[in-house]
């Protein structure tokens, strides 16, 4: 008769050898796959912190004006909320307000490659010359903490500088504001110049369209109402309005001298300012005499996040 002992199935001895296998198998597999695990991760952080530095820098550009408006605590207005130096961004409180200020979606906003929540930081409102001219900006820094989870005790930011130093596995990027105030000049500058020499060339045009014209008139405006030297300022039915007070458009005789809206606004949003009257200019009302007489010149001026305004003389040459 034929044996069979071992149809059933396998022996308690082969199971437990069979066991044994799988699980060295496994802790091999294991160990091989993550450190893999652990380099895809932090190849994700560096995209997504690439990507967000993106974001922010964007953000920082279009909300010049209201961050250097803030004061100097570290902070920003993020909508209705305030993102503090040092905030972590948790998905349950941040998500929908990153969202919703940065135009973007995706946990990208919150967590880094290691699913790790971000840490924001934000200096102070900081200022440096250029040119003779002051530019606030702000500095911000995104930080992920790293395989480990934390943020090591070594890793800082400096508020009152800006500067990030990081150690152990931390990973970060600058979203630094500096580039964007020198932009924000250089904008300003080109639009200052635009306006100066539209209005330069305004007074050569009606100084030359007059045939009575007179060296002792101002053709960088009319006159203001009431003023007693009205006969001084150009009279015609074209002049440029004066800037006679804070109530009248600044922006006005910009309008008339062919500049676009776009043209006419400093990086705050707000309108140029012409000035053909004031103290600072050469003009017939000038309580000096010895500025009362040409060449009259005129101003236009505007401002930049922080404060810092920028002026450009136009001189009326004949």
């Amino acid at each position: 008769m034929a044996s069979c002992a071992n149809a059933g199935g396998f022996t308690l001895i082969e199971l437990v050898v069979t066991l044994t296998l799988l699980m060295l198998l496994s802790a091999i597999v294991a160990t091989g796959f993550s450190p893999w695990l652990a380099f895809q991760q932090a190849l994700e952080t560096d995209q997504r912190l690439a990507a967000q530095q993106q974001l922010w820098m964007a953000w920082l550009e279009r909300h010049a004006g209201e961050v250097e408006q803030a004061g100097a605590d570290p902070g920003l207005a993020l909508g209705e909320r305030w993102l503090a130096d040092g905030t972590l961004l948790d998905a349950a409180s941040w998500q929908l307000p990153l969202s919703a200020a940065l135009g973007a979606a995706g946990p990208a906003l919150v967590e880094d490659g290691f699913h790790q929540p971000w840490r924001m930081h934000v200096s102070r409102s900081l200022l440096r010359d250029e040119r003779g001219i002051a530019l606030h900006y702000h500095v911000l820094a995104l930080v992920s903490p790293g395989a480990n989870g934390r943020i090591e005790p070594a890793t800082r930011f400096d508020a009152a500088t800006g500067l990030l130093l990081l150690a152990g596995d931390d990973r970060g990027v600058l979203i630094d504001g500096w580039p964007l105030a020198r932009q924000q000049l250089e904008r300003l500058d080109a639009r200052l110049e635009r306006a100066g020499n539209a209005w330069q060339d305004w007074f050569r045009a009606r100084w030359e369209g007059d045939a009575e014209r007179d060296p002792s008139i101002d053709y960088f405006a009319g006159p203001c109402p009431g003023d007693p030297l009205a006969s001084a300022w150009d009279g015609g039915p074209d002049a440029l309005p004066p800037s006679c007070d804070a109530a009248s458009d600044p922006a006005a005789p910009g309008l008339r001298l062919g500049l676009s809206i776009g043209e006419l606004r400093d990086p705050t949003g707000a309108p140029l300012h012409f000035d053909a009257n004031s103290a600072a200019t050469r003009n017939p009302d000038q309580a000096d005499p010895g500025l009362r007489i040409p060449p009259y010149s005129a101003m236009v001026s505007g401002g930049l996040p922080g404060g810092t305004r920028v002026q450009r003389s136009v001189l009326g040459t004949l």
